[in-house]
């Protein structure tokens, strides 16, 4: 097992963003986890299954089989927005288990797959694992697509594996690779580096961040034709970003040096909110 600093110092384990935080739990932050793990429409999907632990029990677990985990912010505030976790590590054969958990704040901002981003990014850095595996139940695998496209591909389903509303299903394994991890984010950084790049040149000459020079960067790195985008060009129903083109956009935005609050990215329905919201917080 090869290690970085990364993880090292646990005074320096949060690694930032520009919109998200990782951080350590807290005994603070328990209550919001215990809340989260007993609402009917998440337990399902986590740890327990749809069983009601009492608190104790409750926390005792939150360390079980667990190698990392850590709160998501907002790198504005420090109240938690959900949590990703590695588990259930392999170090001879090189695997690991990866999760996430989203609070409603945090849904439809792409925080969340944000912090995953990092938290991968992280693991890999830190430990020589070849590959890491999420399993996903095929009731989720809806709310999860959006992993797919970080590079994840199914390795294995059990079949009939999952009990839920009187009805058995499918538990798929997906499996995201070290290379394949590894070239999406060097095509990832020569994206938000080359944004960063033109709206430094745009800048020089004094265009200032109109709605065109503000789109015309974002569009040159999503390879979108800036002609056909209006401020009333909606981002999900016209364009038709699911939650990972969502970071994108956002991290893009981020790349031209405004850092907007969670309030703002809430908010952002079409071009022109964007361009809006960057402008309010470069000025504020």
């Amino acid at each position: 097992m090869t290690k970085s600093s990364l993880f090292r110092d646990v005074q320096e384990i949060a690694r930032s963003s520009r919109r998200i935080r990782l951080r350590e739990i807290r005994p603070t932050d328990y209550a919001f986890l215990y809340e989260r793990a007993l609402r009917p429409e998440e337990s399902y999907r986590w740890r327990f299954r749809g069983q009601q632990p009492g608190y104790e029990e409750f926390v005792q677990s939150l360390t079980a089989g667990v190698l990392l985990q850590y709160i998501v912010t907002a790198e504005s505030h420090d109240a938690p927005l959900g949590l990703v976790v590695c588990y259930g590590a392999d170090f001879r054969n090189g695997h690991a288990y990866i999760g996430v958990q989203a609070a409603p704040p945090a849904i439809g901002t792409g925080l969340l797959l944000e912090a995953m981003r990092i938290f991968i990014d992280g693991i890999f850095e830190t430990y020589d694992f070849k590959k890491l595996y999420a399993e996903c139940p095929e009731f989720n695998m809806g709310r999860v697509a959006s992993i797919l496209n970080f590079g994840f591909v199914q390795e294995g389903k059990l079949v009939a594996h999952e009990r839920f509303q009187n009805q058995d299903w499918d538990l798929y394994i997906l499996a995201l690779h070290r290379l394949a991890w590894r070239k999406q984010e060097d095509e990832w950084a020569i994206r938000t580096l080359q944004v960063g790049t033109d709206w430094s040149a745009d800048q020089e000459v004094g265009q200032g961040p109109s709605f065109e020079v503000f789109c015309a960067a974002v569009c040159r790195s999503l390879n979108i034709d800036a002609s056909v985008i209006s401020s009333g060009t909606h981002l999900v129903e016209d364009l038709q970003f699911d939650s990972l083109a969502m970071v994108e956009f956002f991290e893009i935005v981020g790349s031209l040096g405004v850092v907007m609050d969670l309030n703002s990215y809430s908010r952002i329905r079409t071009m022109g909110d964007a361009h809006f919201h960057f402008i309010q917080a470069s000025t504020a």
